[in-house]
């Protein structure tokens, strides 16, 4: 293995560890904001009705979606640099990528995750209904 494909496949490695641990930092901020956002719509639910409380699920809705779209992005991200790795990993008779087992069917955690962003979108959705049924 020439230095520059191992400098490469070290750097590849580097940035899909960094991608893992920021997809679940972004989860985290998505729950703290969605569950200040509910505090806040609970604690306003039983007053009399302002624009705010109208707004809040609006806010909730654009924060899934927002944060969904940079979930997809960092998979596609650390989708390019595993296939990076496997490339070089092939072309200098390595098998560490190339020979991890992959996951039966769709239990991937990339599809778990969505599953969580589909469930905080849903449970905005519920609250806008629930406003406009008032």
């Amino acid at each position: 293995m020439t230095e520059l494909d191992s400098k490469l496949l070290i750097d590849a490695n580097a940035i899909i560890r960094h991608y893992s641990s920021l997809r679940f930092a972004i989860m985290t901020v998505l729950i703290a904001a969605s569950g200040g956002l509910f505090t806040v719509y609970v604690n306003l639910y039983n007053k009399p009705i302002s624009t705010l409380i109208f707004l809040i699920p609006f806010i909730g809705l654009i924060l899934s979606i927002v944060f969904f779209v940079n979930e997809r992005r960092i998979r596609g991200v650390q989708k390019h640099f595993i296939e990076v790795a496997e490339n070089i990993e092939k072309a200098n008779g390595l098998r560490g990528w190339n020979d991890r087992p992959a996951p039966p069917g769709h239990h991937r955690i990339g599809n778990a995750s969505v599953v969580f962003y589909y469930a905080n979108f849903a449970t905005w959705l519920a609250v806008l209904y629930d406003l406009i049924k008032l």
